[in-house]
Order: structure tokens, then sequence, then C-alpha cells
């Protein structure tokens, strides 16, 4: 019979890490299989900072100035400054998802 300290885990040296993940890389499909998404990935992010950064200072210039025109000549525009920053963030970030979600969509199958 095993003694109780031999019935713990494996010590770190017992484990053949490379071993094992060659091995879930060959039953996975080999090489190959550890970059599945990645295009679809790139594309994702790519277009997402596109449309996010874009649209951010479309967004502000637009809301600004809709506050000077409605404001009047003398408006100050950093007392509105955190808002529109806020704002368009907010649309930008709507937007750039809404626009790369089906980027994600296959990301997540490829994978």
């Amino acid at each position: 019979p095993a003694s109780a300290a031999s019935a713990g885990p494996k010590a770190v040296s017992e484990w053949n890490l490379p071993g094992q993940l060659l091995a879930i890389a060959r039953r996975e499909g080999g090489a190959a299989a550890l970059f599945r998404g990645n295009v679809a990935a790139s594309y994702l992010w790519m277009g997402y900072n596109v449309a996010q950064f874009g649209l951010y200072g479309r967004t502000s210039d637009l809301l600004l100035g809709l506050y000077l025109a409605r404001a009047g000549p003398g408006a100050d525009p950093a007392a509105v400054a955190p808002a529109v920053s806020f704002a368009s963030g907010a649309v930008a970030g709507l937007c750039a998802t809404l626009v790369t979600y089906p980027f994600d969509l296959c990301r997540t199958i490829f994978a």
C-alpha cells in the first residue's frame, strides 16, 4: 500500500507540460489550431478602434457645436467638456460595438 505522503498531488517535476501541450495541439488540429480565429479577431479590433476613434471625434465636434449654437456667443466650452466627452465616448463605443459584433461572432465560432 502507498503511504499517505505519496497520495498527494504530483510534484512539479513529474508533470510533462510541453508534451501535454503538444498532444493537445495534435489532437485539436495541429499548429494551425493555435491560430484559429486570429484573423477574425484582428478584423474585430482594427474595425472597433477605427469606428470608435472616428466616431468619437465627430460626435464630440457635433455635440460641442450644438452646445455653442444654443448657448450663444459668450458660452464657455470648458463648462460642458466632461459631459461632451462622456456622451461622445458612449455613442462611439455603442456604434463601434454594433459595427464589429459580427466579427466577434466569427472569432468565437472559429476559436
